[in-house]
């Protein structure tokens, strides 16, 4: 009964495991975070950034 405990938790901790690698992916910034960071940098003027804004329906 005790070794049918510990490979049932063996697994699971393997899936686990197995699972936390491949399910991990960074989270890529959206089009408005991008536009919103080139204003705050000042890589883009107001009128650019209102237009960009405007363009992504906001």
């Amino acid at each position: 009964m005790m070794l049918v405990l510990l490979i049932l938790v063996g697994v699971f901790i393997y899936f686990m495991v197995k699972s936390d690698k491949s399910g991990f992916k960074p989270q890529e910034p959206s089009a408005l975070d991008v536009v919103n960071r080139r204003y705050a940098k000042g890589e883009i003027d107001r009128d650019t950034y209102l237009e960009l804004r405007k363009d992504l329906g906001y």
